[in-house]
């Protein structure tokens, strides 16, 4: 079987975020995220998970990239897509094989430099 995996662009809707470029200590303000869940099942039958979160504090493309970064380090995440709102609550959503806890998302996205789930 032929399997094939279509990478999703990331947004950065914030018309010019902070433009820090300085890693995960940028300064940015990093701060909070509800989560919903779908399950779909992909050409070759296996399930995926899609859970969507709101997550508060990324400004900037270079939060997008480290939040992207570890939360596609966490194991089974096949794919992560970030619709970033810079003045409040952007939404991540993530693709793996079986669901994520609400603590291993919050795990990844404090080491990507202090981001919080919504609640």
């Amino acid at each position: 079987m032929n399997s094939e995996t279509t990478s999703l662009p990331l947004t950065d809707q914030s018309g010019g975020g902070c433009g820090c470029g300085s890693g995960s200590d940028c300064g940015c303000d990093h701060n909070e995220a509800s989560s919903s869940t779908d399950m779909t099942e992909n050409d070759m039958g296996i399930g995926t998970v899609t859970q969507t979160y709101s997550v508060t504090g990324m400004t900037c493309g270079h939060c997008v990239q480290a939040v992207t970064s570890e939360l596609e380090a966490l194991d089974g995440v096949q794919q992560v897509s970030v619709d970033l709102n810079a003045d409040g609550a952007s939404s991540v959503t993530v693709n793996s094989a079986e669901e994520l806890s609400d603590s291993a998302i919050q795990s990844g996205l404090s080491n990507a430099g202090g981001y919080q789930l919504t609640s």
